[in-house]
């Protein structure tokens, strides 16, 4: 199994690093993105451990990780992360831009 990130996975990542290294630093901006990027890793071993949400995708699923939800798909041969999201975030309105 392959782990693949989109373009809109990895502009979450780089927005999650922007904001923390402002509020905190580049140390615990650095060790909260590198630990996100370990658990989507470990979706190549256990794929189906996060939680199904329909409510927001037909077939996207989430892992939580600190505050965070990493969003994926798993398909044939790959895992496919689409997104990375602070759990306080308006998910409904992320996924359903356009009600």
């Amino acid at each position: 199994m392959k782990l693949n990130w989109t373009t809109t996975a990895l502009e979450d990542l780089a927005d999650i690093w922007e904001f923390l290294e402002e509020q905190d630093s580049a140390f615990t901006a650095d060790a909260i993105v590198n630990r996100l990027q370990r658990v989507a890793q470990e979706l190549l071993e256990l794929p189906e451990i996060g939680r199904r949400r329909e409510d927001l995708m037909p077939g996207v699923r989430s892992l939580k990780s600190g505050s965070y939800l990493l969003f994926y798909v798993i398909g044939r041969g790959t895992i496919e992360v689409i997104h990375v999201l602070h759990e306080h975030r308006d998910l409904s309105a992320i996924f359903n831009p356009n009600p």
